[in-house]
């Protein structure tokens, strides 16, 4: 689509009124045909005269989108809303813009100052009356914003502090309309009302925006299920700034639910996200909006592993060669570049949702991260990732991988203590085997910077040689349950720092 061309909405909206001016002027004569055709008693026609009179009723009727009301019907969770929308019909040409604007220094994962500073009288009343208060919220909001971009971020955040995700009535599957002005009367709603609402605010600030019906992979997602695209159940927005449209999920960014509770969860991870990326999450019913300059088929779709927004808002990419579900024999090894301040953890699971302990490992060496992985028995295997920077306490999940093993192994893998990554640890063996009672075992691993290290058995303690920050030991191993790993960076100390355990197998 050209800049300057009718926005979608305003095509639709004006052809409607044409339409229906057409319609008004023939009620007389269509009325006299339809009492004809009543009147002949056709096979397989029950409509009375009154019932086609409704019909034509309907056809003229100025009701829109924002007075519909959602069917009552059995909903998916937060991310997977059904909200039966009526695509975007096609302009002919794909929206897509080469020279886009780098848009990452808005990704900032916190809120705008002024959400927290609107006017109490304003902050009150736009929840009471709306159509009267809302301009004037807006218009508070991007006072003296020049920039487009930061426009939409503030629109983006407030809407994100201000409306919660409707569960309870996701859940008990009568949800009210989704207006915008319904979304704000409620303070909350599902997908559709927190576009809608994006949408009007959009408007006020003279910004040009649309909303984007889709498939989208969220919280009642399968793995190994193939994705029904052709089933809209999720709702988003896409902006025009500076010869571009920008790809916006203001319900994404505010939270998720944690069971049948909506937890607040404020985020930037799908704000201005490249187009490229959204789509292994989103996939728009109409292919305009997938803004790529040549289409992704749905079943190209498919083989997409789920990536989440934060797993590119935290700086990774996309694995070489790794599919949505892949196959292995028992084990998998996945070698991810990742900056010197991102670390990755892992966990494996089945596809219930149980944890296997001890059956991920990873290392980092450099700018590089190895991803280990171990299944206990044949099937299907999920690999669930999880990345955090320095300043982050916890790690975020950013992608599952599915695995479907033909055979089993019994391996597991020592237990990491807390910062190994960051104190930059690497354990060379053992890796590929158990510690079985009476063999003879070496564990060597890398050390940096410190001085002392040993293996604690029981109540036995058995010193590591040394060599640079390599340390080292070797040993029959003992009837112990595990073997734990202690050190210290100083000669004197005795405080001793957790580096790793190791289970031992009987």
């Amino acid at each position: 689509m050209e800049e300057g061309q009718p926005g979608i909405q305003y095509c639709i909206k004006s052809q409607i009124l044409k339409v229906n001016s057409m319609i008004k002027k023939c009620l007389i004569p269509l009325f006299l045909f339809l009492f004809l055709i009543t009147s002949c008693q056709t096979i397989g026609s029950e409509k009375t005269f009154g019932q086609y009179f409704e019909d034509i009723k309907s056809l003229v009727s100025d009701k829109t989108d924002d007075s519909e009301d959602i069917p009552e019907q059995k909903r998916t969770p937060i991310e997977q809303e059904s909200i039966n929308p009526k695509p975007i019909k096609s302009a002919g040409t794909i929206f897509y813009t080469p020279g886009r604007v780098d848009t990452s220094k808005y990704r900032t994962q916190s809120i705008d100052p002024i959400v927290k500073k609107v006017p109490g009288n304003i902050k009150r009343n736009v929840f009471n009356d709306p159509v009267s208060y809302l301009p004037e919220l807006v218009s508070f909001l991007i006072d003296n914003v020049e920039d487009p971009f930061m426009t939409v971020k503030i629109l983006h955040d407030w809407i994100a502090d201000n409306i919660a995700y409707d569960s309870v009535s996701y859940f008990s599957g009568n949800l009210p309309g989704q207006s915008y002005i319904n979304t704000l009367l409620n303070k909350r709603s599902v997908c559709e009302g927190y576009a809608n609402l994006f949408l009007e605010m959009s408007r006020l600030a003279g910004i040009r925006s649309e909303k984007i019906s889709g498939f989208a992979r969220g919280a009642g997602y399968s793995l190994f299920d193939n994705d029904n695209v052709t089933d809209s159940n999720h709702a988003w927005n896409a902006v025009y700034i500076k010869d571009g449209w920008y790809l916006v999920d203001v319900t994404w960014d505010s939270g998720h639910l944690n069971g049948r509770s909506y937890k607040k969860d404020y985020g930037t991870s799908y704000l201005f996200l490249e187009p490229s990326k959204m789509l292994y999450t989103h996939y728009p019913i109409a292919s305009t909006w997938q803004l790529l300059g040549s289409e992704l088929l749905a079943e190209e779709f498919q083989k997409l592993p789920s990536y989440r927004g934060n797993f590119f808002q935290i700086g990774l990419d996309v694995l070489d060669g790794v599919e949505k579900v892949n196959f292995c024999d028992n084990s998998v090894e996945l070698l991810i570049p990742t900056s010197e301040d991102i670390f990755l953890s892992t966990i494996v699971i089945d596809e219930k949702g149980k944890n296997y302990d001890n059956r991920g490992f990873v290392q980092k060496a450099g700018n590089e991260t190895t991803i280990s992985a171990v299944f206990p028995s044949p099937g299907r295997w999920i690999l669930r990732i999880f990345a955090k920077t320095k300043e982050d306490s916890v790690g975020s999940w950013v992608v599952d991988l599915g695995y479907i093993s033909s055979t089993k192994t019994d391996l597991k893998f020592p237990v990491q203590y807390k910062n190994y990554q960051e104190n930059g640890f690497f354990l060379y063996s053992p890796m590929g085997n158990n510690l079985t009672i009476g063999e003879k075992t070496e564990i060597r691993i890398k050390l940096p910077g410190y001085k002392i290290a040993f293996i604690e058995a029981g109540s036995n303690r058995i010193p590591m040689d040394v060599d640079g920050d390599i340390f080292y030991a070797t040993m029959e191993i003992p009837n112990v349950s595990e073997l734990r790993m202690f050190g210290s960076r100083s000669e004197s100390t005795r405080n001793f720092k957790g580096i790793m355990a190791f289970p031992v197998i009987k």
